[in-house]
């Protein structure tokens, strides 16, 4: 797998990604919790009709690429905002969010020039509402006085499944309190022994929850080490407001 770090002040998609493994794939989830990373946001070019996401392999490793066996049912259309967190070659792994009542996600490789940088943020935008992505992983935050971030974030696994939640084979996670804004744009924190946010984040480190949260408008995007909750639980995604 390739990961990289992201170019963010480029209108092109440059990345200098180090290869961490022969095999190349779109796996956003693990590029998130990548210590170092920063996602960057691009939109769907306006002269775009269809852009499909693109998946790994292929019958002869050749995906993604111009093959049309390569293409994945979900597409984008102009506009459609991603968030890219790799490449391959041509390609970038980018992931959207919709919106209600679903607020599912897609992922896969997109053609890079297809895509164009995300316009500038709005004045406006902020970390407040209620964020989700899917069914299992929700998280509010609120603006304090103090300009603190309240925090009140709630996950699952396995609460989709009607015979898990029968056998009461649901795991949970939960992150709350109040955050620093650490930069215009990112927070980072981990949770001590009484569950209290403190500020820094090692996402290499599995002793307590650590997470990073950046503001990319119209997205939250969050990465943890898979230790905010139980088994298989995790708040890495990107979240439509």
């Amino acid at each position: 797998m390739k990961l990289g770090y992201l170019l963010t002040a480029l209108a092109s998609l440059c990345l200098a990604t180090p290869t961490l493994a022969a095999e190349l794939q779109c796996n956003p989830l693990g590029d998130l919790s990548y210590e170092g990373l920063a996602p960057a946001t691009f939109v769907v070019k306006a002269d775009v009709d269809r852009l499909h996401f693109q998946r790994d392999g292929g019958e002869d490793g050749d995906c993604p690429g111009t093959d049309a066996s390569c293409e994945m049912r979900s597409y984008l259309v102009p506009g459609n905002p991603v968030v890219v967190t790799s490449q391959n070659g041509d390609y970038a792994c980018a992931t959207f969010t919709g919106g209600a009542p679903n607020f599912v996600s897609t992922s896969g490789w997109l053609a890079k020039n297809e895509l164009e940088a995300f316009p500038p943020k709005p004045a406006e935008s902020t970390w407040t509402g209620d964020w989700r992505q899917g069914d299992e992983q929700e998280i509010k935050i609120a603006m304090n006085p103090d300009g603190q971030l309240a925090l009140d974030g709630y996950a699952s696994w396995g609460a989709a499944d009607p015979q898990r939640v029968a056998n009461g084979g649901v795991n949970t996670g939960s992150i709350a309190g109040t955050v620093m804004i650490d930069k215009p744009d990112m927070v980072a924190f981990s949770l001590d022994v009484n569950g209290k946010p403190v500020a820094g984040a090692n996402l290499k480190d599995d002793s307590t929850c650590a997470v990073k949260m950046w503001k990319m408008p119209p997205y939250l995007v969050v990465a943890d080490n898979l230790a905010c909750g139980g088994m298989n639980v995790t708040f890495t995604g990107v979240y439509a407001k």
